[in-house]
């Protein structure tokens, strides 16, 4: 029964002619006939393609959770990562009120070797001497004293870096998945430590070209002079830029040389 439908139903496919007026020549009937199963197939396979297109678009569908917790929050940006529109109340925040920063140390410089008592009994032991040139105990002293004050500087640098890192603020208009927070709070630390990392070079420069100078090393003074010129911020240290170009100017006229006009007029 259902063999039989299925022939009868394609003879009437092969039999089917769409045009109005049917020619009676056997030919044209042909084409007729071919022309039809053409446009019917294409029509079939247009029709197919459209469904399936109109079946896969995705259609954005409004819903509005109200204070949504970190975690509900965290499951809808992985889900709709570029559909999730989560309006901020406050557009910018500062970095110390939700990212916690912490620098650990050489534990020497939490150990009791650097502390002055330590220091002072080293130095101040009767049995040692300034003259005591062969004591390590002696050499011990300045060598701590020179690790405490490293130690004091490197905690001093990074206490800088931190502050400022925890007063600059994270400015977005919408709420942002944690991986881009912590891309940008990453960015803005190494920015810190980048701008301390160049203040602490232009101080050293600073120091090591006095040193040159008393040593009436003028060359090496001068050299580094110019490096610590180069590295100054321009926008930003006056005051040691210009205490840099007078060092410069007199070490230049040390050398014997003769700086030109327009050197006095800058910076």
């Amino acid at each position: 029964m259902i063999r039989n439908l299925v022939k009868r139903i394609w003879q009437k496919f092969l039999e089917l002619n769409l045009f109005k007026k049917h020619s009676s020549n056997e030919h044209t009937l042909e084409k007729e006939l071919l022309s039809t199963r053409i446009y019917l197939n294409a029509l079939i396979v247009c029709v197919s393609i459209i469904t399936i297109i109109v079946a896969l678009i995705v259609r954005p569908v409004e819903k509005i959770e109200y204070k949504p917790s970190h975690e509900k929050f965290s499951k809808l940006i992985r889900k709709y990562p570029n559909t999730l529109h989560c309006p901020c109340s406050k557009s910018s925040t500062n970095y110390f009120k939700f990212v916690t920063t912490k620098v650990n140390f050489h534990q020497v410089c939490s150990s009791d070797f650097i502390q002055q008592a330590w220091i002072d009994k080293l130095f101040t032991n009767e049995k040692i001497t300034s003259k005591s040139i062969d004591d390590a105990r002696n050499t011990l002293s300045f060598f701590w004293q020179t690790i405490a004050g490293l130690c004091l500087t490197s905690n001093k640098s990074w206490n800088a870096v931190i502050a400022n890192f925890e007063a600059t603020s994270l400015t977005t208009p919408t709420a942002i998945a944690e991986r881009v927070i912590r891309i940008h709070a990453e960015s803005a630390l190494q920015n810190q430590i980048d701008l301390s990392n160049a203040t602490s070079t232009r101080n050293l420069l600073a120091l090591q070209r006095r040193i040159r100078a008393m040593q009436l090393e003028y060359t090496k003074a001068h050299q580094h002079l110019l490096t610590a010129t180069r590295k100054a911020l321009q926008q930003t240290a006056i005051g040691f830029r210009q205490n840099v170009h007078k060092f410069l100017i007199t070490v230049e006229l040390l050398l014997g040389d003769i700086p030109d006009k327009a050197v006095f007029n800058n910076p």
